[in-house]
């Protein structure tokens, strides 16, 4: 049996499922005291030194997950046009769902960056970071004049804003919109100065509503071994998965297991979200029954967009 490892660090939007076949592997940090797959919502990467931002605190591990049947997840970038068409089609304007749409905004960047940098400084008014503010207008004032091809050259975009508690609360809310369409959301790396390191760019990002319900299964540290000195591991690129290319490329053997999972950033993004939800247990349960009562004033279903219907499963033609 062939195991794949999937390079998800850039690739095209997809605006559809994309399903990712069994056996596939990923990475995390976790904490010790703590399960490491529950029904709490949880962040996966495909970078050890990504994971290591967290795994590498006291008292937390890097370790090796394994997809033990298929998952569901859909593309963050397609995930905004959903929610912008929950806004607009909204059934109240109580004072939770205004809530809910200036976290999804801040934290998506569903608007102007001029707007979100406003709502920045609204948002954290008694701590703001004057560092990020001052790293949001550089790149505000950057893009207006310089007007890259790949941006909106009459209005700068919104960025990425992975604040850990904006970004709980944001994660939480899709989990219980769409827990029951698909397993999480996955994202490629994203340029956003909010984010310091790396260049201001931020890790690419797997995220599960619940990898107990996933199907995800920890590897201890010989199993992973054995596949790898076996030859069972296979890196493929997302991005050629979706273009009808699929190049499988053997990784290196090592008598580290973790020396063929390269890329990504520091973590320290990601080390953050992954420790609340991992180890704030009681917080979590109140933040979800809040998003419950909150999304069924949302009108969402019925002017979902749509493009295509059936999952991608090209996987299916690798093997």
């Amino acid at each position: 049996m062939q195991y794949l490892q999937i390079d998800f660090e850039q690739f095209k939007t997809v605006y559809d499922v994309i399903e990712i076949p069994q056996n596939t592997l990923f990475i995390r940090g976790h904490h010790l005291d703590f399960p490491a797959i529950s029904s709490r919502p949880a962040y996966f990467s495909q970078s050890f030194q990504t994971a290591c931002g967290y795994g590498k605190r006291e008292k937390c591990k890097v370790s090796m997950f394994v997809t033990t049947k298929p998952i569901r997840l859909y593309d963050l970038r397609y995930l905004k046009l959903i929610l912008s068409d929950c806004i607009v089609n909204r059934k109240s304007n109580k004072n939770t769902v205004i809530d809910a749409i200036f976290t999804w905004t801040l934290a998506f960047g569903m608007c102007t960056l001029s707007r979100q940098i406003d709502l920045y400084k609204e948002r954290y008014r008694d701590d703001v970071d004057e560092s990020v503010v001052s790293r949001m207008q550089s790149y505000l004032q950057h893009m207006s004049q310089n007007k890259p091809l790949n941006a909106n050259p009459v209005e700068v975009s919104g960025i990425r804003i992975a604040e850990t508690m904006n970004d709980a609360h944001a994660v939480v809310f899709l989990k219980e919109m769409f827990g029951n369409e698909v397993d999480g959301y996955i994202a490629p790396r994203f340029e956003t100065p909010y984010h310091a390191e790396k260049n201001g760019s931020m890790s690419s990002e797997l995220l599960l509503f619940d990898p107990e319900s996933a199907g995800l299964k920890l590897l201890n540290i010989t199993e992973a071994k054995e596949l790898q000195q076996q030859g069972r591991i296979n890196k493929l690129s997302l991005e050629h998965v979706l273009t009808g290319l699929y190049i499988l490329h053997d990784l290196p053997l090592s008598d580290d297991v973790f020396s063929a999972w390269f890329g990504g950033g520091t973590g320290a993004e990601l080390a953050k979200r992954n420790q609340l939800f991992d180890t704030k247990i009681k917080k979590v349960e109140r933040m979800q029954s809040k998003a419950k009562k909150t999304i069924e004033l949302l009108k969402y279903g019925q002017q979902k967009p749509r493009i295509h219907e059936l999952p991608i499963s090209a996987w299916k033609s690798i093997w």
